[in-house]
């Protein structure tokens, strides 16, 4: 007998949803991933869980079929952290096809098909490595070994196990690639060696080994030719500064119109205005120009603050009289005085230099 089909909101669906699977979702993890998936779903911001596992939704959700994968996609994940993904398959699985034969939502239901049609199509751990051990196989590596030690083992054990068995792969192809760079010349036999033992994952520590001693051997002579090359560098110079000593200044016979044998108007055969035969380079005239523009701005501004106190100090001190009567001003056009209601008229008033009136 098939479930009875309900239409309920889309808060009641997913609150039955999370409380099908609560036993794997605890409320701070859920909404840890729900967090995680907002950036992608935005309007799983508006879903909120009480301690109860009741779900609760702020506004309403303008896209109801978006969010529900989104939030499928969030409790996938929990239960896959939580216990797994095996686990997180079987639980996922269950709780869609309850929303298939009990929802009457349309959206719900297709989106629950769709979720259900991914998760089928999903491939278990187990799976996986299975492929990979038979791609290793066909790329020659021995894989007996460790396919007959997984009946032993547990499924965690034996995914661990394998994880150690491919990383020494991954090493053992490094280690190809390393010798195809590299120059091996005076270490033929360890080379062959170590290529004999390239599809052995065992052999790992061994090849490290003798890789290191390659390497040792290849920088002691790579540094022993870079000394060599140093040694006949500094034997070419003592030579050449040798010969340079040796060298004779042979004199030219001198002619009219010429100094030491060379023509007027130069120095040791240089021209005027060269040092050693070369001219001061452009930026050495520049810097010594503005080193004598900046000396003499310098004493220009000494000269300026200097002369004001020595003219002050060199006048003659005397008691000078300026009185008040502007006839002595002939350069001024005089200006009639306006009557201050004095009973003295100001142009007998007199004040010298201490002050006083007279």
């Amino acid at each position: 007998m098939s479930a009875e089909k309900t239409e309920k909101g889309l808060a009641e669906i997913f609150t039955d949803v999370l409380l099908r699977v609560k036993q794997h979702v605890e409320v701070p993890l859920f909404m840890d991933a729900l967090t995680r998936y907002k950036r992608k779903y935005k309007e799983l911001a508006k879903i909120g869980v009480t301690p109860d596992y009741e779900i609760t939704l702020s506004g309403t959700v303008q896209d109801p079929e978006d969010t529900f994968s989104g939030y499928l996609h969030v409790l996938y994940d929990c239960i896959k952290e939580k216990a797994g993904t095996e686990t997180a398959r079987k639980e996922i699985e269950d709780v869609l096809e309850h929303v298939i034969a009990t929802t009457e939502n349309p959206v719900m239901v297709r989106v629950a098909k769709i979720f259900l049609t991914e998760i089928r199509m999903e491939r278990s751990p187990e799976e996986e490595i299975a492929e990979r051990l038979m791609r290793y196989k066909f790329e020659g590596y021995p894989v007996e070994e460790i396919v007959a030690e997984k009946e032993k083992m547990s499924k965690e054990a034996f995914r661990k196990a394998f994880e150690d068995f491919e990383a020494r792969i991954v090493k053992l192809k490094g280690f190809e690639r390393q010798l195809e760079e590299m120059d091996t010349t005076g270490f033929e036999d360890t080379v062959k060696e170590i290529r004999a033992n390239l599809k052995n994952p065992s052999a790992v520590e061994d090849i490290e080994k003798k890789m290191s001693e390659i390497i040792a051997g290849a920088n002691i002579e790579k540094m022993e030719e870079e000394l060599e090359k140093i040694s006949k560098d500094l034997d070419n110079i003592e030579k050449k500064f040798v010969k340079a000593e040796k060298r004779e200044i042979k004199p030219v016979s001198a002619r009219v119109g010429r100094v030491n044998g060379k023509k007027e108007g130069k120095i040791n055969g240089m021209k005027v205005g060269k040092i050693n035969g070369m001219r001061a380079a452009p930026g050495a005239q520049r810097a010594e120009r503005d080193t004598l523009k900046k000396s003499a701005i310098a004493v220009i501004i000494f000269l300026l603050l200097l002369i004001p106190p020595v003219a002050i100090l060199l006048s003659p001190m005397e008691t000078r009289k300026i009185d008040g009567n502007i006839d002595d001003w002939g350069a001024i056009t005089p200006v009639e005085q306006v009557p201050t209601g004095m009973p003295v008229p100001i142009t007998k008033y007199a004040m010298d230099m201490d002050d006083k009136y007279v």
